[in-house]
C-alpha cells in the first residue's frame, strides 16, 4: 500500500440539519474559520420546519458551500444524501449543533500525511447549549476496536463529529443504516471496525453540544435501536464466542436499565432490564453490586461534606 499525498485533497464536511436554527450559524462558522482551507461544506436541510432553511440558504453564494434541501428522512439519510454531492477524498460528518476547533481539519490532514489511515477520530469536549466549554473530555480508542465496541464499556469513537473517513472506506463499508437513528453511529463504527483499523488523535478537535434536543433523550427509541444493532452484529457472527456474546448482550441490557432508571424516569422498566441482564449473564451481578456500592459511597461522601459545611 503506497503513502497517500493528500496535499491537494478536498475534505467534504457534511452537516445534516433538522430544526437547527439555534446553532447552525455557529457550526458553519467553525468550518469557515478552519486554518486548512481545502474543504467543501455540504449543508443538508432535512425538512426543517423552523428557520433552518432560510439560514442555510444565506450561505449558498459561497462557492465552497453547497446547500441541499430534502423532505424529512432522518439524520442517517441526510448524511448519506450529503455524500452524493461530495467531491472530496475524505468525508467529515459534523452535527448541526457541534463545532470544529480552528485547527481541526489541519491536524487531521497532518496525521493522514504521516500515516496511512482510512478512519481517524479525535477527542471531543462537551459544551453546554450556550457554547460554554465544560472541560469534560471524551477520548476513544485505536487499533482493532471491534470487541471494545461490542462490549460497550468505554468510549471507543466519541461520536460522528469526531471522525474523518476516506471515501474508499465509506464506499466499501456502505452508508449509515437509515432505519436507525440514535444507534446509527454505533452501528456504523462496528461495521467500519470489522474491516479497518481505527486511528486517533489524542487531542480535542471537536466540541459536542449537550442540550434537551439531543436524540439520546428518547430512551424508548434508544432501546429499539441498540438492541437491533446488537442483533445485526450477532447475525454477522461478530461475537467470537458464546460467553462473549452473552456478556455483550448482558452489558447492553444493563446500560438500558440505567437509562430507563435515570433519564427515562421509569424504574419498573429499568428493573426489568437489570433482571434480563442477570439472566443472560449471571456474573454481571458482580458489576451491578460494584456500581451500587460506588454510588452509595458517593452519596455518603456527599452527605458527609454537607454535614461538615453545616458544622
Amino acid at each position: 500500500m503506497h503513502k497517500i499525498n493528500i496535499d491537494s485533497y478536498l475534505i467534504s464536511v457534511i452537516v445534516p440539519a433538522y430544526n437547527a436554527e439555534k446553532y447552525i450559524d455557529e457550526t458553519v462558522q467553525s468550518v469557515l474559520n478552519q486554518t486548512y482551507q481545502t474543504w467543501e461544506l455540504i449543508l443538508v436541510n432535512d425538512g426543517s420546519t423552523d428557520h433552518t432553511s432560510a439560514l442555510v440558504n444565506m450561505y449558498s453564494a459561497n462557492p465552497q458551500i453547497k446547500v441541499v434541501h430534502q423532505k424529512n428522512e432522518g439524520v442517517s439519510n441526510a448524511r448519506n444524501a450529503g455524500t452524493l454531492h461530495a467531491h472530496g477524498s475524505y468525508y467529515c460528518f459534523l452535527d448541526a449543533d457541534d463545532l470544529l476547533t480552528e485547527d481541526c481539519l489541519q491536524k487531521r490532514v497532518d496525521y493522514l500525511k504521516e500515516k496511512e489511515s482510512d478512519f481517524l477520530h479525535n477527542d471531543i469536549e462537551i459544551m453546554l447549549s450556550n457554547s460554554t466549554r465544560t472541560r469534560t473530555i471524551l477520548s476513544g480508542l485505536s487499533g482493532d476496536v471491534l470487541d471494545a465496541l461490542l462490549r460497550w464499556e468505554n468510549t471507543v469513537v466519541p461520536g460522528p463529529s469526531s471522525f474523518i473517513i476516506s471515501k474508499r472506506c465509506f464506499e466499501n463499508v456502505g452508508g449509515f443504516d437509515e432505519s436507525l437513528s440514535t444507534a446509527a453511529d454505533q452501528d456504523y463504527f462496528i461495521r467500519v471496525a470489522e474491516k479497518y483499523r481505527i486511528d486517533k488523535i489524542a487531542e480535542v478537535l471537536t466540541l459536542y453540544r449537550v442540550h434537551e434536543q439531543n436524540m439520546h433523550k428518547n430512551i424508548f427509541l434508544m432501546e429499539l435501536d441498540h438492541i437491533r444493532v446488537f442483533k445485526k452484529a450477532d447475525q454477522r457472527k461478530l461475537f467470537h464466542s458464546f460467553w462473549f456474546r452473552q456478556y455483550c448482550f448482558s452489558n447492553l441490557y444493563l446500560i438500558l436499565a440505567g437509562s430507563w432508571w435515570g433519564d427515562g424516569k421509569n424504574r419498573s422498566r429499568g428493573f426489568l432490564f437489570a433482571i434480563r441482564s442477570i439472566i443472560v449473564f449471571p456474573p454481571i451481578v458482580l458489576k451491578i453490586m460494584k456500581r451500587l456500592l460506588k454510588n452509595r459511597s458517593k452519596r455518603l461522601n456527599t452527605a458527609g461534606s454537607m454535614e461538615t459545611t453545616k458544622n
